[in-house]
C-alpha cells in the first residue's frame, strides 16, 4: 500500500501528518474533521468577503465626502477672491471720488 500523507488538526492546533489511515472508523473521523475544517474556512472566507464589501462601501462614501468638501472649498476660494477684488475696486473708486471732491473743493476755494 502506498503511503499517503493526510493532515489532521488536533485539539491543541498542532498539525500532524499520518502516513495511512488504518481502519474505516479513522477514515470517517478524518473525513468529518476535514469537512469541519472546510466549513470553518468557508465561514471565514464569507466573513472576510463581507468585511471587504463593508470596507469598499466605507471607502466610496469617504471618497464622495472628500470630493464634495474639495468642491465646496474651491467654490469658497473663488467667492473670496471675487469679493476681495470687488472690495478693492470699490475702495479704489471711493478714493478717486474722494480725491476728485477734494480737488474740486480746493479749486473752488
Amino acid at each position: 500500500m502506498a503511503h499517503i500523507m493526510h493532515p489532521i488538526i488536533h485539539p491543541n492546533n498542532t498539525p500532524k501528518l499520518y502516513t495511512q489511515i488504518p481502519n474505516p472508523t479513522h477514515q470517517e473521523a478524518f473525513l468529518s474533521a476535514v469537512e469541519a475544517e472546510v466549513a470553518d474556512l468557508r465561514a471565514a472566507v464569507a466573513t472576510a468577503q463581507n468585511a471587504a464589501g463593508d470596507a469598499e462601501a466605507q471607502a466610496a462614501k469617504l471618497n464622495d465626502q472628500f470630493l464634495r468638501l474639495t468642491a465646496d472649498f474651491d467654490n469658497f476660494r473663488k467667492r473670496t477672491v471675487c469679493v476681495f477684488c470687488m472690495c478693492n475696486v470699490y475702495v479704489l473708486c471711493m478714493c478717486i471720488v474722494y480725491v476728485a471732491c477734494v480737488c474740486v473743493c480746493v479749486w473752488c476755494v
